[in-house]
């Protein structure tokens, strides 16, 4: 088991990759030559890059906002979870209040790494990593009018956290 000065040692250059803002590198990444596969449901109002076909679900959520669907693609291999979740709320958001309160609600009693404030095609978000539970997190958020979106990627292996799980999040495109 790593120490704790090791731990943070390793996760500095993960954090400092996840602080970028999505879509900066995207042409950059050769998703094609690794087998991922575009992932881009219909009327779901984005695209990502997944390393193999996600299955999908849906649940409903009962939240402050009132009931909603959550619509859910993951895909998980060795120890790696990439999924990529949307929902519509009933009402209108308080954008600041509520990419905050997921982002804490997210880390729960984990440590938060990083975490930034990031823009895409005029909508506000946040990127943050955190390791809860001994699992790296690697999480993106936006919300777009009264629909959130969640991109998240989970290892126990914080050096896999470098090139997937940043390939992963930096995929993610908003279409509307």
């Amino acid at each position: 088991m790593l120490n704790t000065f090791w731990m943070r040692a390793l996760l500095v250059p993960v954090a400092a990759i996840y602080m970028f803002p999505s879509g900066t590198a995207n042409a950059a990444i050769p998703f094609s030559t690794y087998g991922w596969q575009r992932v881009a449901p219909v009327g779901a109002g984005f695209s990502i890059m997944m390393p193999g076909a996600p299955g999908v679900s849906t649940k409903t959520e009962t939240t402050g906002a009132g009931a909603t669907t959550l619509h859910i693609a993951c895909y998980e291999n060795g120890g790696e979870s990439y999924c990529v979740a949307y929902n519509d709320y009933p009402v209108a958001l308080d954008e600041a209040g509520s990419l905050k309160g997921i982002r804490d609600h997210k880390v729960g009693k984990g440590t938060l790494i990083s975490d930034t404030d990031v823009t895409m095609n005029g909508h506000h978000g946040r990127i943050f990593t955190a390791m809860v539970d001994g699992r790296l997190l690697g999480c993106e958020i936006y919300l777009v009018g009264q629909r959130l979106y969640q991109v998240l990627y989970t290892s126990g292996n914080a050096l896999q956290g470098i090139t997937h799980g940043t390939a992963f999040i930096k995929s993610f495109q908003l279409a509307r």
